[in-house]
């Protein structure tokens, strides 16, 4: 395409929807409900099994109290290719602060991690009030 047809396009693409903006957003909603209805709750899922929602909440807190670099705010070089790094690669769910700063596509050329064994990490039980008749005079 010329760059006068992209023109055109984009002022059509813009014109339609500013006219249609209510049935867009009605599209969208509903689209985006049934994508979140299929992926979300597998993928949540997976991510507990395998250890990568847990340790993903460790690098957070950690760098959070400042023990690891924020990304976003700091330039980091990958350690594959020099770049500049965009997320924190575990190569182990087991070890959740052994990580390495990578680029995006470092990080997809280096594939999965080595999954997370034993249990899921599951929250403590919470502990139960006592009955006022089991406690003994104090």
């Amino acid at each position: 395409m010329t760059p006068e047809q992209l023109a055109r396009k984009a002022k059509y693409a813009k014109q339609y929807r500013l006219l249609n903006k209510e049935k867009l957003d009605e599209y969208y909603r509903e689209y985006y409900k049934e994508y979140h209805k299929k992926n979300y709750a597998e993928q949540s899922a997976l991510h507990k099994k395998t250890g990568a929602y847990y340790c993903r909440g460790v690098v957070r807190y950690t760098i959070k109290q400042g023990r690891l670099l924020s990304l976003s705010e700091n330039i980091v070089k990958c350690t594959d290719c020099e770049n500049r790094a965009k997320v924190y690669d575990h190569r182990d769910y087991n070890k959740p602060l052994e990580v390495e700063a990578v680029c995006s596509s470092c990080n997809a050329k280096r594939g999965k991690a080595i999954l997370k064994t034993g249990e899921p990490y599951k929250r403590k039980p919470r502990r139960k009030m006592c009955d006022i008749e089991t406690l003994e005079n104090v």
